[in-house]
């Protein structure tokens, strides 16, 4: 079978679920407290779209002021983002939009979705719907609201950003993709790359 890898990134402000929700997702694991990331962590996750083997090779980064300019490394040659804000939060919501401006900076061609976590609090939320949607429809942005707690839209999200990629490539784009990645794994194998190991707890990040 065909493999193809991309590269998922994971930005917002500190403590909005971003590790929260790469947890669910790959481990189907949710916990109330947890160690809050610092600067980037990684892990990879397989699906299949059309008979492909899609590896996605994601990347949390860490929302601290003092990381930032790590994270907007990591922006270039990423495949896709998701753009996560708390919807109990209203600053965190506007903090997502320096980080889309950020990302403009690397490659305009970037598929990206923005995401609200936290949708299960319901009592909880701060962050109007309408003014979500005024803002997506604005930017032209598509939407979801998820919850790493109970998983609501999580798999969907991540499908539907690889998807979003796909139709992206061309043909000559997705036949070096696939050659390249083909090439790599006979010779090498996946690579891996270790997790930082220095932490700081937080809640429900």
């Amino acid at each position: 079978m065909n493999e193809l890898d991309l590269k998922i990134l994971l930005v917002g402000d500190t403590c909005v679920g971003k590790t929260s929700i790469l947890s669910k997702y790959i481990d189907d694991i949710f916990e109330e407290n947890h160690i809050s990331t610092i600067g980037v962590e990684y892990k990879v996750k397989s699906i299949i779209i059309n008979g492909i083997k899609i590896n996605l090779r994601i990347w949390d980064s860490s929302g601290q002021d003092r990381f930032r300019s790590i994270t907007q490394s990591f922006f270039r040659n990423a495949d896709g983002i998701l753009f996560i804000f708390d919807l109990t939060e209203k600053k965190t919501f506007e903090g997502v939009k320096q980080w889309l401006i950020d990302s403009e900076y690397y490659d305009l061609n970037i598929k990206k979705i923005l995401v609200g976590n936290k949708v299960d609090l319901v009592e909880k939320r701060k962050v109007d719907k309408v003014i979500i949607d005024n803002f997506v429809k604005k930017i032209q942005l598509k939407y979801y609201e998820m919850s790493a707690k109970d998983g609501t839209n999580i798999d969907n999200t991540f499908r539907e950003l690889a998807e979003m990629i796909l139709s992206g490539l061309s043909k000559e784009d997705l036949n070096e993709k696939l050659n390249y990645n083909n090439l790599d794994i006979k010779r090498d194998g996946s690579f891996r790359i270790s997790n930082p190991k220095k932490k700081q707890k937080k809640k429900y990040c």
